[in-house]
């Protein structure tokens, strides 16, 4: 089922060169690079859908869970940066958002990867966050970012349940493999 990757095709036009020459065998599952492939994660957290979305939107919030990212405005085709030492070394656009239940930015080294984080109350009280990221194809890149996204989710859950704080590298390293694993058969 690729039809959900269909609004992605005009990020390809001009560029159908790239795919000739490849030799790297065949694609594993059918996998069509043209299409990409999207990574979901998934995290049920024991808190409201408005606490969560603010942990996400929220600039002041967002640093504890992901310091280099700032919101400049918060809107479908606004912008986000990722900062380093306050200088600005990439801007991605806000495709999606509708709060408290969606909010989606281009991201990847070239812009080219699209993450969406999706909110859904559960019960009261409990909400399943989910977490998605369509990358054009999957490099060794690919399973760090996954990986950062996944502690990412952790930290959150941590910090709107309100408990310890966790040890990042350690849940890194131990993420890392796993999901190096999952994507094993889809590296580029």
């Amino acid at each position: 089922m690729n039809e959900h990757n269909d609004h992605h095709h005009h990020d390809h036009e001009g560029h159908d060169h790239s795919h000739h020459g490849h030799d790297h065998g065949p694609d594993f599952d059918g996998l069509d690079h043209n299409h990409g492939r999207e990574v979901t994660l998934e995290a049920e957290i024991e808190a409201g859908i408005d606490q969560i979305w603010s942990v996400l939107t929220d600039n002041v919030k967002i640093k504890e869970w992901f310091n280099e990212l700032h919101i400049n405005d918060l809107k479908p085709g606004g912008s986000i940066s990722f900062l380093l030492q306050d200088e600005e070394i990439a801007r991605y656009l806000i495709t999606d958002l509708e709060e408290p239940h969606t909010f989606g930015f281009t991201w990847g080294e070239d812009g080219d990867s699209i993450v969406n984080f999706e909110l859904e109350e559960i019960e009261s009280g409990k909400t399943l966050l989910k977490f998605s990221e369509w990358v054009p194809e999957v490099t060794a890149h690919t399973v760090k970012d996954i990986t950062g996204w996944y502690v990412c989710m952790e930290v959150i859950g941590q910090i709107v349940e309100g408990r310890e704080p966790i040890n990042r590298p350690q849940h890194f390293t131990k993420a890392f493999t796993e999901i190096e694993a999952l994507l094993a058969d889809d590296l580029a």
